[in-house]
């Protein structure tokens, strides 16, 4: 259906969204040379964090527009738990609308296995469990090059070569899940680090 559209409506974009980050990835298969849109044009378009101030506001006015009043620390402990991330700011509030006036350590916990779901299935769509074990360790702490190559032969128990290590690591951070600061991996969002320590 997606080679269809691509092929024969000039005049529609296809759009995919998701909160998954093997999306792109998987469904379409857009690094699977034998999936039928592999090789064609596309683009990723990535969102950047919200301020703390630009975090309470999107979610004061998104309660204001369903009318409900959220109390102020429920907020505060959403703004600091969520750091900025857009996809997590939204499901924290439709989920606290649908449940209307749920618990806020039960959302953090169901967010929690969100992000574990989705990280098991990206380390099934990338058919290595060396990214599970490199989310694992980078879940601790942040982590130099070297110390996630010893972490990684500990696992094994033999020597990795330094290109695989590498791309494991570029591939992550190409993925946005972890990101490379001085020199150091560490992983970017707070909920993924959560559910990391139980891959």
């Amino acid at each position: 259906m997606f080679t269809c559209v691509f092929d024969n409506l000039t005049n529609i974009m296809l759009v995919l969204s998701s909160s998954q980050v093997s999306l792109l990835y998987d469904f379409p298969g857009l690094h699977d040379p034998k999936a039928p849109l592999f090789g064609r044009a596309y683009m990723e378009v990535k969102t950047r964090k919200l301020s703390l101030d630009e975090s309470m506001d999107f979610l004061e006015r998104g309660f204001n527009q369903l009318g409900i009043n959220c109390p102020r620390d429920v907020l505060e402990k959403a703004v600091e738990a969520f750091d900025g991330i857009i996809g997590w700011l939204t499901y924290f509030g439709y989920t606290y609308a649908m449940r209307s006036s749920a618990d806020f350590d039960e959302i953090m916990k169901d967010t929690v296995q969100l992000a574990l779901s989705e990280l098991r299935n990206l380390a099934t769509s990338l058919r290595s469990n060396r990214y599970s074990v490199i989310l694992r360790a980078l879940a601790r702490e942040p982590m130099p090059w070297r110390l996630v190559k010893r972490r990684l032969e500990d696992y094994e128990g033999k020597e990795i070569n330094a290109a695989t290590i590498s791309e494991l690591l570029s591939n992550l951070v190409n993925l946005g899940i972890i990101e490379k600061v001085d020199d150091y991996y560490r992983i970017s969002d707070p909920v993924y680090r959560i559910a990391a320590e139980h891959l």
